[in-house]
């Protein structure tokens, strides 16, 4: 699955919406992985959110936010207010 530009694992993003604090966000991610989707377009302010989720991360996710950063698209947000 592509989100907003970067390959994830399909289960990666089942547990990415677990963690976020954003129940439309978690629907949105639930709705995508169980519906296969290929590609999962965020706001600006979904990927904060994410990347906020992705602070502490489970053992799971602890790579998921450095693999997110590399894309410019991921930094953008961390740079507005």
């Amino acid at each position: 699955m592509i989100v907003n530009g970067v390959t994830m694992e399909d289960d990666l993003v089942l547990a990415l919406a677990g963690v976020v604090k954003n129940p439309a966000l978690a629907h949105k991610l639930q709705t995508a992985h169980r519906f296969r989707s290929g590609v999962i377009n965020l706001s600006n302010a979904e990927r904060r959110i994410v990347l906020a989720a992705l602070d502490d991360p489970s053992v799971e996710l602890e790579g998921l936010r450095a693999q997110l950063l590399e894309d410019p698209a991921w930094r953008s947000p961390m740079r507005m207010t």
